[in-house]
């Protein structure tokens, strides 16, 4: 009886987390061994509305908060992406935005930076292939949309990836 139990315990584990992944809206992801869905540029690399964007080291900050790994990319002076990632993301998962992770890309003023608009992202995910003491490494793709009520249009964020020293 007890084995039974157990068994079916076993099975019910496996099926959850072979059921948290979740398709990719770009197409299937790639058969490479590494498990990435697209080549990427550490620390990250992005395209936003379909334009190339690779933020420099200085560009890419990375911050621990109780349960989060948190990482904003400056996408260039005046935008900036901040990206949270659940502490105990597991790689090889794919995480869904916007129930599991939480992405925000802030329009910045040249004044006191002050925010001008944010969109949030509402689709999509991000699979993590990387989450040790050191370094947590992922892709991910998204679309976001403006917060303010209004309807302002769809940032699509795609062929995200990211490899950032926690340290």
């Amino acid at each position: 009886m007890f084995k039974k139990i157990f068994s079916l315990a076993i099975m019910a584990l496996t099926l959850f987390f072979v059921s948290c992944e979740k398709a990719n809206i770009n197409g299937d992801p790639n058969s490479s061994s590494s498990g990435a869905w697209w080549a990427g540029t550490a620390p990250m690399s992005l395209e936003v509305n379909g334009v190339l964007k690779v933020p420099g080291t200085d560009f890419v900050k990375y911050a621990h908060t109780p349960g989060f790994h948190n990482i904003i990319f400056f996408v260039d002076y005046t935008k900036n992406i901040a990206f949270s990632i659940p502490e105990y993301a597991i790689p090889g998962m794919v995480y869904t935005f916007p129930d599991k992770l939480t992405m925000e890309y802030n329009e910045i003023g040249n004044i006191n930076n002050l925010i001008l608009s944010t969109y949030k992202a509402n689709n999509g995910g991000c699979k993590i292939t990387i989450n040790n003491a050191d370094v947590i490494e992922g892709y991910f793709y998204t679309d976001l949309k403006w917060v303010g009520g209004n309807d302002y249009g769809t940032i699509e964020i795609r062929k995200g990836y990211f490899k950032v020293n926690k340290k």
